[in-house]
């Protein structure tokens, strides 16, 4: 599954210097990138440098929250919805926050059981 969604993905989004395929994928995608202050900052850089949608053929959001934990994770998604529509991708930057601070196999669990 995770395979066939990378594949759809890699083939629809079109990255500079990767040939453009042709699938039954949607082309225009949204992205979405959640996450704590490194996402903040990545969006900050993106737009100093290549430009916010990274370069893709997709409308990419930025969700950077400054201090974000896993356990306050979802909820921040579910708020980041409000009014929107879901993505077709959703790229997660979390849980670096949590080490020291949370046992990692706890950490790890709780990733599962939320994804």
């Amino acid at each position: 599954m995770k395979a066939k969604a990378a594949a759809c993905l890699t083939e629809s989004l079109h990255v500079p210097h990767t040939p453009r395929k042709t699938t039954q994928c949607q082309v225009d995608k949204n992205v979405w990138i959640v996450g704590d202050s490194y996402i903040r900052r990545g969006e900050e850089r993106a737009r100093e440098t290549m430009g916010t949608s990274l370069g893709l053929d997709a409308r990419v959001q930025w969700f950077g929250w400054g201090g974000l934990r896993w356990e306050r994770l979802l909820p921040f998604i579910h708020q980041s919805l409000r009014g929107r529509a879901a993505p077709d991708v959703l790229l997660i930057h979390c849980g670096g926050n949590d080490l020291g601070n949370t046992k990692s196999l706890r950490l790890v669990a709780d990733m599962k059981r939320d994804l």
